[in-house]
């Protein structure tokens, strides 16, 4: 069979691979050089943990649990493969703190905790923490907020975009045709015969067959199949770097500091230890901001707005966010300038789970995308689940969790009922103000200057 993916992030370079590796003939289309700059999966650091829940918290909870465990055991392979081919690491398991501020944990927290207890590979890596505890992880002001929770210790984080370059360049060495380049990688639209998806055409009017079309194309997946229209959405979630002082950097390194949760349902930050390039990264899981410019537009298209896309920089009033923040939990490093900023863009599922499927009604085509922030660590596995899919083979977690799925009303309530208030109403992202270097300096927040600045633009300037 012959395949041709358009993406080659998580979804699109693990499925080539998989595909691969069962006899098939696979192109992958990318329109930007491998690791895709805008890619969510190009980037320093992504958190690879099992920690998942039991249903009643997460809704497969311990489906993804299982899978991670396994994608971990092969994160550990590719770690290796890394260090021997290019001399870099690609997963430094460095643990997990799960911070909370009660004792006996918030149910998600706790279920997570007691679930990987019962398996074999994880029992002997969870620890409990209390003030001490948590204060010889991540400082006192840290522990002062939230004491408890717990440590997996097996867990950590991986260099995602090392992995990325790695997986392509196992692609190309297993002979995996690659068509890349901004008019020659880039889809235009689809070749269609007798009611079947048949092929695409690409910018430089091209055009490619194949027996199947799979669309992995991350933050732009929903713009290129118009089905997922209320299914999946593209969101930008702001993140932030500080280049650390050589003086202070003892304290971050990943042997001293693990990755943090700072009580996501409350809070919705989250970090990582020092990376090799001496930054330490802060994130935040939350709304995050919409973009019109991925609804009405193909990737190449460029306005006016794709500078905001294709910008480093993040709304002046997320860096407000994480100043407050650090103020309380980190001010040391609240003292330091942010060196420099980033929108990773998601493609958010309605209800957190990936679409990974045929598309209804178009025959010969298919999809693997709703990555939701968290499709990152399943990068060793779940090629197989979506070749699966290609090929006609049931799959439990297909058939289970990623299935095509249109929700009813009241199941889409019910979902939305469990977000929290920082997961809720998305702003546009071209009504924000963009920051600019003066907002990035410690001295701006901490004289009080960047509170008073204004965040969003004036109807009038939309």
């Amino acid at each position: 069979m012959r395949v041709l993916i358009v993406g080659s992030g998580t979804f699109g370079i693990s499925t080539a691979l998989s595909l691969k590796q069962r006899g098939h003939d696979v192109t992958v289309f990318e329109r930007l050089p491998i690791p895709s700059e805008d890619s969510s999966s190009n980037d320093i650091t992504k958190v690879i943990r099992p920690d998942y829940g039991d249903d009643a918290q997460y809704m497969g909870g311990q489906m993804y649990q299982g899978l991670v465990i396994e994608a971990i055991k092969r994160f550990r392979q590719i770690d290796q493969e890394t260090v021997k081919r290019y001399g870099k690491k690609s997963f430094i398991e460095c643990g997990v703190v799960f911070a909370t501020l009660k004792e006996d944990m918030n149910p998600y927290e706790m279920s997570s905790y007691k679930a990987l207890l019962k398996t074999e590979e994880y029992k002997s890596s969870m620890e409990l923490l209390n003030h001490e505890k948590t204060t010889k992880l991540l400082g006192k002001d840290f522990a002062d907020h939230y004491p408890n929770g717990y440590i997996n210790r097996s867990a950590g984080y991986a260099d995602s975009g090392l992995v990325i370059t790695h997986y392509a360049q196992l692609a190309k060495e297993a002979g995996i045709n690659f068509v890349i380049g901004k008019e020659a990688g880039l889809f235009s639209n689809y070749i269609s015969k007798d009611g079947k998806v048949v092929g695409i055409r690409t910018g430089d009017g091209k055009s490619h067959y194949g027996d199947a079309v799979l669309i992995a194309a991350g933050s732009w997946t929903p713009s290129l199949v118009p089905e997922l229209k209320g299914l999946c959405e593209p969101t930008g979630q702001p993140v932030i770097h500080f280049k650390i002082p050589d003086d202070q950097k003892g304290k971050y390194i990943p042997s001293n500091f693990p990755v943090w949760f700072a009580d996501m349902a409350q809070t919705g930050f989250y970090g990582f230890p020092l990376t090799p390039a001496s930054e330490l990264k802060f994130a935040h899981h939350g709304a995050g901001y919409l973009s019109t410019f991925h609804t009405r537009t193909a990737p190449s298209m460029k306005t006016a707005s794709s500078a905001v896309i294709t910008s480093k920089s993040v709304p002046r009033e997320a860096v407000v966010m994480y100043r407050t923040f650090l103020a309380k939990f980190f001010p040391t490093l609240n003292k330091l300038d942010i060196s420099r900023t980033r929108l990773c863009w998601y493609c958010d599922a309605w209800d957190g789970n990936f679409y990974i499927d045929a598309v209804p009604g178009r025959s010969g085509l298919f999809v693997a995308t709703g990555g939701s922030g968290h499709a990152f660590k399943f990068t060793p596995v779940i090629g197989d689940i979506v070749a699966d899919v290609i090929e006609g083979k049931p799959n439990r977690y297909h058939q289970t969790l990623f299935k095509w799925r249109t929700p009813a009303q009241e199941e889409r309530a019910k979902v939305d009922n469990l977000k929290t208030e920082y997961e809720k109403n998305a702003k546009v992202l071209e009504s924000m103000i963009m920051a600019d270097g003066e907002d990035l300096k410690a001295k701006t927040f901490l004289t009080g200057k960047l509170q008073k600045k204004p965040v969003q633009l004036p109807a009038g300037k939309l």
